[in-house]
């Protein structure tokens, strides 16, 4: 079977909060899709590269220099959560034009 979608998570910076939540997204997605974690230590950009999904556990990571790499390549950026209070939604509507990626929360789609 061919994996269709390369996902890039965000997982929560705070340990105790990421897991168990990262290794059951990469459960969950792992056998149908190809993912992989977000590193800190390692370069932005690259990390970007070819990625269609990000999913950012609760909004938390996702940056504005994230956003601005991710402009034009990714197709959605999903939020592991209910709330948007650690998103950035202020950027992201400024920039809703140029940026042109579609967030959703996991309680349901939204409206920038």
């Amino acid at each position: 079977m061919s994996k269709n979608v390369k996902i890039l998570l965000l997982p929560h910076p705070v340990i105790e909060i990421a897991n168990p939540w990262r290794m059951d997204v990469v459960a969950a997605i792992d056998d149908r899709h190809d993912i992989s974690i977000y590193d800190i230590d390692k370069p932005l950009a690259p990390q970007f590269e070819g990625v269609d999904i990000v999913i950012d556990h609760g909004g938390v990571s996702g940056t504005r220099e994230m956003a601005d790499i991710a402009t034009g390549k990714i197709k959605l950026w999903q939020i592991l959560g209910t709330g948007l209070d650690h998103f950035d939604m202020v950027y992201w509507r400024k920039r809703k034009t140029s940026i042109g990626i579609p967030v959703l929360r996991s309680g349901g789609g939204m409206k920038l």
